[in-house]
Formats: structure tokens, sequence, C-alpha cells
């Protein structure tokens, strides 16, 4: 009936909201989203040299936890702070977080360069296993084009329910996008219905990942 609806109407149904803070963070908007949960109180807190947002405090009663600059985010559908970061070295450093008692859960290393190309078995630890299928993206240095100036991003995408990671090569982004250090790809939100992401990125325009690989920019 809902897909019907969908369909009828034109209504589309997404997955959770990925956050970078502090470019693409919208605090009313993650404010409603952790109203779903509990109280908190929600701060920015910004450094007294350059003015600009340092961290993002989330805080209940006498415990806070905290998202650093750069850092990715999203609230799982059952209350999980999940953020991560990634380095040169193409490790992701994730971070699980119980929003409901602000208690870390879990932190852990993803080293993409170990994973093939392709779809990868991959056992995700007990405190992953209620976590909804997401992307996240990073380079990889073993991508070779043929002009040395040309991005090494690759999609990868995580789905603890099947303990599977898919990792796919981002060549549009790569030979037209690439301007290292200075535009790259930033979060992605699933469309449920047609499996479609939908992404930002920095100093570029928002734009579509269709599930034939196909690019949309959002103009």
């Amino acid at each position: 009936m809902m897909n019907k609806l969908l369909k009828i109407f034109g209504f589309k149904k997404f997955g959770e909201k990925q956050y970078y803070f502090p470019y693409f963070f919208y605090q009313t908007d993650f404010e409603k989203s952790l109203k779903k949960i509990g109280s908190y109180k929600v701060e920015i807190e910004y450094d007294s040299k350059t003015k600009m947002a340092r961290s993002l405090i989330i805080s209940k009663d006498d415990k806070e936890t905290r998202i650093e600059f750069w850092e990715r985010f999203f609230i799982s559908d059952n209350g999980k702070l999940i953020k991560w970061k990634s380095d040169e070295q193409e490790k992701v450093l994730f971070t699980i977080i119980n929003l409901k008692t602000l208690h870390k859960l879990l932190e852990f290393s993803l080293d993409i360069s170990l994973l093939n190309f392709g779809e990868n078995k991959y056992q995700f630890l007990d405190e992953l296993k209620d976590i909804n299928e997401f992307v996240v993206f990073c380079r990889r240095e073993d991508l070779f084009y043929n002009i040395e100036y040309f991005e090494k991003y690759v999609i990868v995408t995580l789905n603890p329910r099947t303990d599977k990671i898919l990792i796919q090569k981002f060549d549009w982004f790569n030979i037209k996008g690439g301007d290292y250090g200075y535009v790259w790809p930033a979060t992605a939100q699933k469309e449920l219905s047609s499996g479609d992401l939908h992404c930002k990125g920095m100093r570029m325009n928002d734009f579509i990942i269709k599930t034939d690989g196909k690019i949309v920019l959002i103009k």
C-alpha cells in the first residue's frame, strides 16, 4: 500500500540522513531527530581565535558526547549515533554511541585497502548488526588513471545486517570533479524506493548516484 501511495503522489522515502560537521549540518533538523529518542541539549563550540565551529556537543543530565570538525554522522532508527572520519592511509575510524545513555558502544577502524573491489564478506561486530545499510566516501590509492591529477575516491556501501561491504570506483568524480583538498564528496542518503543515493559534496553541486551508476547533478 505504501509503495502505491509513493508512486501515485510522488512521495519519496529516505534512509537515515547523514551530516558533515559543520558544513552540512542543520541544527534544527538534527534536534528534531533527537527528540524522537529523548530530551537533549545541543551546543556548538567555537574556536576562540578563528570563530569557526570546532565541535558539536550533545548532552543529557551530566553526560555528553561530541562530534568533532570534519566528522560525518547519522542517527540510526534504533537510537544509535554512528560517526566516522577517514585518514590519508585509507582507514575509516567509526564510533558507535548509544544515544539513550550517551555511552560509547564501539570504536573500530576499517582498512579500505584490504578489501576487494566489488562485494566483500565482512564480519561486523554485534553492536552494528541492527544498523541499516549506509554509504561512505573515502580515498583508495590503488586506483590508477591516465592523468596524474585525477582523484581516487571509492563509494563504500556497508551492510552490517548481511555482513557485506561493496567497494565501487567513483569514476565520475575522480575523472571530472577531482581537485585534491578543495572538492570532495561528503554525504549520501539512500532513497528507499529506488535505491538512488542523494549526495552532497564540498564546493560542488548536490548530485544523485542512480542505481545504474549514472550521475544526475542538482542545480
